[in-house]
């Protein structure tokens, strides 16, 4: 064994080290057969083992249930497996802010979509929806940016209804400032209609272990017809 392949091993055990305090249940053999990497830290971000003793398991639940949050420890067990790019990094982001989204962390979800969108990273556009419409997160101008942002990068059938709910929630702000009572029957049903659309089942697929499939085309960039033009920012008018 080589001295370059020493050190591969030797980084792959401390990498290993720190994702399996942040997480991660993985039998050592499967980990060796796994070749692509960001599967490692995709299965720590997502993974929630089936444990049969109960105090294990809320051992579990206390020491990893924000693990998507310490991302120094992330990106440092990035760099031991290899994944050392922008675009590695930016993946690893949009993996913690889905984990941050299905454990109702919005702020935290929130501060990832934000630092993506400032650095247009389209892939983040399907979190930066489920957020918008996420009506306990109370955010009125960050869930105002986000679907924006969503709008650019959205299939053509999305468009019109997501250009409703972004009118509905610039009405609710502006009765906010002028201090009038609202109702929020409008953006509710702006939320339902969107949420029972087909369109937003494929918020719901989950991260593939292949690098080509980590994002589809649809997230990329919406329906094959909408890949032209899809660089800039758009608000409604």
């Amino acid at each position: 064994m080589t001295g370059i392949e020493v050190r591969k091993e030797l980084n792959l055990i401390q990498a290993v080290r720190k994702l399996s305090s942040l997480g991660l249940k993985m039998l050592p053999v499967k980990i060796r057969l796994e070749q692509n990497r960001m599967n490692l830290i995709k299965k720590t971000l997502n993974d929630r083992p089936e444990y049969v003793n109960i105090n294990a398991l809320a051992y579990w639940i206390l020491t990893t249930s924000r693990s998507y949050s310490k991302r120094q420890d992330f990106n440092e067990a990035a760099e031991l497996l290899g994944l050392r790019s922008k675009e590695d990094l930016q993946m690893i982001a949009l993996l913690e802010a889905r984990a941050a989204f299905k454990k109702a962390d919005w702020n935290y979800a929130s501060k990832i979509c934000k630092e993506l969108v400032d650095v247009q990273y389209k892939p983040i556009w399907t979190v930066c929806k489920k957020l918008a419409l996420t009506e306990e997160f109370r955010d009125l101008d960050t869930r105002m940016q986000l679907v924006s942002f969503a709008l650019c990068h959205c299939s053509k059938r999305e468009i019109e209804s997501l250009i409703s709910y972004w009118r509905a929630l610039e009405n609710r702000q502006q009765c906010q400032q002028l201090g009038l009572t609202i109702t929020d029957n409008e953006v509710k049903n702006l939320v339902h209609e969107i949420q029972s659309s087909r369109a937003l089942d494929e918020l719901d697929n989950e991260v593939t272990s292949d690098d080509d499939d980590l994002i589809g085309d649809d997230e990329l960039y919406g329906d094959e017809s909408d890949k032209q033009g899809t660089g800039q920012k758009m608000k409604p008018s």
